[in-house]
């Protein structure tokens, strides 16, 4: 029902991120993955818009990674979703980074999935693919963390990369991976 973004840009750089179109309206010399823009006011925004809308399902965050590396100073993504949760929202979370455990504690105990994106098993092409994202175990990590915390998980495999990730092989690895018990 609802999604938001306390960035635009995003420093793990995928390759393949259908969020690059945000640079028309964010313009920047720096190509894709070279810059990140903080919402520095994310949260008083937020604040006052939740007062005025029914509590409903929130994807966090939809053009840019919630938790990407900048979001461990500034805690905006974090602030956010508290607010949210406080206000009786769901939240809905897909990241590539293990940054999100942080925020494990507020989402105690409330509507929260927690979710992560994993395009192939193979770490050397994840870099090439996503080289700022966590690795693919720090995302595997991530999804053990999230059920023996007592979440809901969820895993978005995609895009599948031709002749690298879409092989039985490779489709059998991610799935192994993805919901592998400690």
């Amino acid at each position: 029902e609802y999604s938001f973004n306390a960035y635009v840009g995003c420093a793990h750089g995928c390759g393949y991120c259908y969020a690059r179109y945000m640079q028309r309206f964010h313009p920047h010399p720096e190509p894709w993955g070279g810059f990140v823009d903080a919402k520095i006011n994310a949260p008083e925004v937020l604040a006052r818009q939740i007062r005025r809308l029914p509590p409903g399902s929130v994807f966090t965050c939809s053009a840019c990674d919630g938790w990407q590396p900048v979001e461990a100073g500034y805690r905006l993504t974090r602030e956010c979703c508290r607010r949210l949760l406080e206000a009786g929202f769901r939240l809905n979370i897909l990241t590539k980074s293990g940054l999100v455990r942080r925020d494990f504690d507020i989402f105690a105990g409330r509507d929260v999935r927690v979710g992560v994106t994993i395009t192939t098993p193979d770490e050397s092409w994840a870099r090439i693919w996503e080289p700022g994202a966590s690795s693919v175990a720090e995302r595997a990590e991530v999804l053990r963390a999230a059920r023996a915390a007592g979440f809901r998980t969820v895993v978005m495999f995609g895009p599948l990369l031709p002749g690298i990730s879409d092989t039985a092989e490779a489709l059998n690895e991610v799935v192994l991976a993805a919901f592998a018990e400690d």
